[in-house]
């Protein structure tokens, strides 16, 4: 629940950069619903976890727990220890871990190609740097790119999330119906989108396999 309500408030920043046409910055932000996303299928996958997702990295922050230590002293942050008793957890959970986790199978082909696009745009990358030049070979920060895949993939990931939540117990069957029929919409005029954006023509590897997992939603 808290990577949901962290997910509406990452919508609303989205809609606030398309408002003022900053496309290429809400890729970035669509990146963080996706994570979000797949925090969740992983909580509700592998609910055993829970201890080496949340509790050991809050006892390394509050002195309960402490990374390993090899025996020259080199500390290996991808291990945990718990300092009362020894258990050891693990230090970090990819995400392709998570998307692994998942109970649809398009997941792990979604963070292959949609992960590593949106990626482009979160940190500096060569291809990212293009957008930052404008027709006169000057850079300029005023150029608008990516307001329509930005929507797109923003509302399309925030389906997604919303589908998961129907697999929390706490959530009334009133809310599970409404989330459904959302969703459902969503889906199907998501799919015609992705039809008409292509035309007849064959559907890229990324959006063959987004159009396939949106089709799980119907």
């Amino acid at each position: 629940m808290l990577c949901a309500t962290k997910s509406i408030k990452t919508l609303r920043s989205i809609q606030v950069l398309l408002d003022e046409n900053i496309g290429e910055d809400a890729l970035a932000l669509c990146r963080h619903l996706f994570e979000n996303y797949l925090h969740i299928v992983f909580s509700l996958a592998r609910p055993e976890m829970m201890s080496h997702l949340i509790d050991a990295p809050i006892g390394i922050k509050i002195g309960t727990h402490d990374f390993f230590r090899h025996s020259n002293g080199r500390i290996d942050s991808r291990r945990i220890v718990r300092k009362k008793d020894g258990e050891e957890f693990i230090g970090h959970i990819s995400y392709y871990k998570m998307a692994e986790s998942s109970s649809h199978s398009e997941d792990v082909e979604l963070f292959d190609y949609i992960y590593s696009f949106l990626s482009e745009h979160t940190h500096p990358t060569f291809s990212g740097f293009e957008l930052l030049v404008n027709e006169e070979g000057k850079l300029g920060a005023l150029s608008n790119e990516f307001q329509a895949e930005a929507a797109f993939f923003s509302i399309c990931l925030v389906a997604m999330i919303l589908n998961e939540i129907r697999n929390i117990p706490s959530i009334s069957d009133g809310a599970k119906m409404d989330i459904q029929t959302v969703v459902r919409r969503v889906a199907i005029k998501a799919g015609k989108v992705i039809e008409a954006a292509f035309d007849s023509q064959k559907l890229s590897a990324p959006f063959a396999i987004l159009r396939n997992r949106l089709i799980t939603l119907i």
